[in-house]
């Protein structure tokens, strides 16, 4: 505490008069939520710049077979290094995580969540929480299936095509 800091004492209140209770404080004399949009901050712009940026890594990564024997070559050596830290015991524990995180795990997690903040009624975050599953989902999609080049349809699977012979593409030029 300071030096100036004074110590205050309410004065006695007579035995009949009970003093008036305060409401509880709002944030706003309405009670409602506060404006949106907030304004950006330093941290806002920096992760709008960083899934920029990723995103435009995906693009570029996925395009140009420069990018991709670089990204081989430094994917290569990092699961090297990876090789020479791993133990038995970290290995078992990876393979929990794998057998928890994969088939009916996820999705019981995930419907677990959207329960959860349907039973709370925080429907802001059920939305954003359902929007950023589609966004991830569209984005995702876009990013393995249109940059790749790598999609596959069912007239290209093997069980699909199987006993048919396709003809080739006509050449107009």
């Amino acid at each position: 505490m300071s030096e100036n800091s004074e110590r205050t004492v309410s004065p006695a209140v007579p035995p009949g008069n009970v003093p008036a209770q305060r409401p509880a404080r709002q944030r706003r004399p309405t009670g409602a939520p506060p404006p949106l949009p907030h304004p950006f901050r330093v941290t806002t712009t920096a992760w709008l710049v960083l899934a920029v940026l990723i995103v435009a890594c995906a693009f570029l990564f996925s395009a140009q077979t420069a990018w991709l024997r670089l990204d081989d070559r430094v994917n290569t050596w990092f699961l090297h290094m990876l090789a020479q830290v791993r133990t038995s015991w970290l290995t078992d524990v990876a393979h929990g995580i794998k057998a928890a995180g994969s088939g009916w795990g996820v999705t019981v997690i995930g419907l677990s969540v959207v329960a959860l903040t349907m039973l709370f009624r925080r429907w802001r975050h059920l939305l954003v929480f359902l929007g950023g599953l589609f966004f991830l989902e569209i984005v995702g999609q876009w990013i393995y299936f249109g940059l790749s080049g790598r999609a596959r349809t069912a007239s290209r699977s093997s069980a699909a095509g199987a006993g048919t012979r396709r003809r080739p593409r006509r050449s107009w030029c």
